[in-house]
């Protein structure tokens, strides 16, 4: 899991340091890194900022405890990505009934409505249990509508009388 980088981080003191601590630390680190000792180096007049920032927000207990919590916030994102990161990726379900699968075998929505509930043709005939000369006789007299979409004919979800 990623860190944050924190003004703790900045002061290299613990969460739980009490002020005096905080206010050794910053004194240490800004007789390191301050202008005076450091001239001409861009980095130390950088590193000086930002330990000047940090040591602003945290010497400030209203400050330090608005960061904590920024920090806890933060901690809470990151631990939600890493379990998130972790489930496997979730598939979409198949098509749920004969509409879908209609559709995706490419019957326009026209079509579905025309037909009403969409079967094919085979899946009619097993599960009505009617032989094939039967749906082809209801389907030439118009007592079931019928569509025939690349090479596979589609009927109503309805038993012959």
């Amino acid at each position: 899991m990623k860190n944050i980088h924190t003004h703790y981080d900045n002061l290299k003191v613990s969460r739980s340091a009490p002020t005096e601590v905080i206010r050794a630390a910053y004194r240490v680190l800004a007789q390191k890194y301050h202008p005076d000792r450091n001239p001409g180096n861009s980095e130390a007049v950088r590193i000086m900022k930002t330990i000047n920032a940090s040591y602003e927000v945290l010497s400030d207990p209203v400050k330090r405890q608005e960061h904590d919590q920024w920090v806890t916030q933060q901690e809470l994102i990151l631990a939600q990505e890493a379990f998130a990161s972790r489930q496997p990726q979730r598939t979409p379900p198949p098509p749920s009934g004969p509409a879908e699968e209609a559709a995706d075998f490419g019957l326009s929505e026209e079509e579905i409505e025309y037909l009403g509930i969409p079967i094919k043709a085979i899946r009619y005939c097993q599960k009505h249990r009617v032989s094939e000369d039967k749906v082809s006789k209801a389907i030439s007299i118009g007592k079931i509508r019928s569509v025939l979409c690349h090479g596979v004919l589609w009927v109503q979800d309805r038993k012959i009388a």
